[in-house]
Order: structure tokens, then C-alpha cells, then sequence
């Protein structure tokens, strides 16, 4: 569980890291409402490739590993949905959030943490379990 929440960390860092950078050089065409969209962004990613950490973090401790496809697509869906359907109420609810940059900030940021979490989720899978007790076979000759 440590090990999760110091990946979750690691990616909230490297977005506010990456969207800092991104939102500056947007800043420049559009103002500084562009670090609001960078932040908002940042925040609708990070919460999204967390949730998928954590899918994949219970599936990884599950001992019946029949779900693992049901997992990957369960993260995905997560992964996705979240910042489309911010994408989507953000156009509707504040047309300046999106002048701003806010779709473009969102695709930066959502490429950014992809990468991120899917080397950190295939850590968090390879990772021994030590919560599930398993049983040695026993082999008779």
C-alpha cells in the first residue's frame, strides 16, 4: 500500500511538473489563465491515472488472476472517461477555462501520465505479494 501512494505521488509531481512547463509557454499566447487551465487539467489527469493505479493494484493482489483483462479494461475505461467527460463539461460550463487552453493542456498532461502510469502500474503488478498467502504445491511421485 506504501508503494502505491509513493506512485500516486510520483505522478501528481511529474504533472505539476509537466503542466508548469506546458501552461508557461501557453501562457504566453493566451495570458495567465492558462495556468488555471494547466492546474485544472493537471487535477482531472492525476485523479484519473490514480484511480487506475489503484485498479490495477487490486487486481494485482487478487489471488484469482481470471479478472485481469476485466482490470486493464476497468483502468482503461477509468483513464479515459474521466478527462473526456471533463473535457465535455468544461466546454459547456466555462468557455473561457477552454480558450484558455484547457484541451490542449489536458492532452499534454494525459500523454505525460499515460507513459507514467503504465510503467508504474507494471511495477506495482510485478511487484511479490506479500498480502496473499499461497500454499506450495506438493508433487508425489
Amino acid at each position: 500500500m506504501a508503494r502505491l501512494l509513493k506512485y500516486i505521488a510520483i505522478l501528481g509531481i511529474a504533472l505539476a511538473s509537466g503542466t508548469a512547463a506546458a501552461s508557461s509557454v501557453v501562457a504566453r499566447s493566451v495570458g495567465t489563465q492558462a495556468y488555471v487551465a494547466g492546474a485544472t487539467a493537471a487535477s482531472v489527469v492525476w485523479v484519473a491515472a490514480s484511480l487506475a493505479l489503484v485498479i490495477a493494484f487490486l487486481q494485482s493482489r487478487q489471488p484469482n488472476k481470471d479478472t485481469a483483462v476485466t482490470s486493464v479494461l476497468l483502468a482503461m475505461l477509468v483513464r479515459m472517461a474521466l478527462p473526456f467527460g471533463a473535457v465535455i463539461l468544461i466546454g459547456q460550463v466555462n468557455r473561457p477555462l477552454m480558450e484558455a487552453g484547457f484541451f490542449g493542456l489536458l492532452t499534454i498532461n494525459y500523454l505525460l501520465a499515460l507513459a507514467l502510469e503504465t510503467v508504474l502500474s507494471l511495477r506495482l503488478t510485478k511487484e511479490p505479494m506479500s498480502t496473499v498467502s499461497s500454499t506450495p504445491s506438493s508433487s508425489t511421485s
